[in-house]
């Protein structure tokens, strides 16, 4: 696998227990950065896979940034071997997929990124491991114990819809008051879970944050 390769490519990951994952890595025509970032899709047995069209914004997102991203279906999704571990096997194949990639030649570090279920995940990850950043989409913060991992010390974005019936904003906006160091929260007045019709401004919202963070580089 060339990891600098132009374009979008199936890839196959092992998880913490050598069990196969399926992926997809996609690689800019221009590398703005040896960054990588990983994004983790929704819940398991709720549809969720690699393909969410939140999942392929965020990597949008990080091709327009000439950044390569990788995202892959976590157990028991699509051809992933496996079974859904709520959570905690899904974290552990994360951290051992990372801890991988730290090892490839031309990766000089890690970002994260998961929506809904996939932020809980990547979360987790994130409490555990260095990583250049980490964007959550709403986080299902009732469904899964965010309050018993550490804090998240690198820049953290969190997107939110107001009109979100799935996850509760204002569960999701208290939780994040207590984190310390807390994200940066954009927030969609309008939008609901799925963030069917601001796709376009999820995407935008990424773009400009990595901005921020990353203005003296340029």
């Amino acid at each position: 696998m060339q990891f600098t390769t132009p374009g979008e490519h199936t890839f196959e990951l092992s998880g913490q227990q050598g069990h196969v994952l399926e992926g997809r890595w996609q690689c800019p025509t221009e590398l703005s950065s040896e960054t990588v970032l990983l994004v983790c899709h929704p819940h398991s047995l709720h549809g969720g896979s690699m393909n969410n069209k939140i999942v392929t914004s965020i990597t949008r997102a990080a091709r327009d940034l000439g950044l390569r991203s990788l995202r892959f279906n976590m157990r028991g999704v699509g051809h992933s071997q496996g079974t859904f571990d709520h959570g905690d096997g899904e974290t552990q194949d994360l951290l051992t997929i990372i801890d991988w990639l730290k090892h490839q030649p031309h990766v000089s570090t890690i970002a994260l990124a998961g929506f809904s279920f996939g932020s809980y995940v990547s979360y987790a990850a994130a409490c555990q491991t260095d990583v250049e950043f980490l964007i959550s989409v709403a986080p299902p913060i009732a469904r899964f114990s965010f309050t018993e991992q550490l804090s998240v010390t690198t820049p953290w974005l969190l997107l939110q819809g107001d009109a979100d019936d799935i996850v509760s904003p204002t569960e999701v906006y208290q939780w994040a008051a207590q984190r310390s160091p807390g994200p940066q929260i954009q927030r969609f007045a309008q939008a609901g879970h799925f963030f069917h019709g601001h796709l376009l401004a999820l995407r935008q919202a990424i773009v400009d944050f990595y901005h921020q963070h990353h203005s003296h580089d340029t």
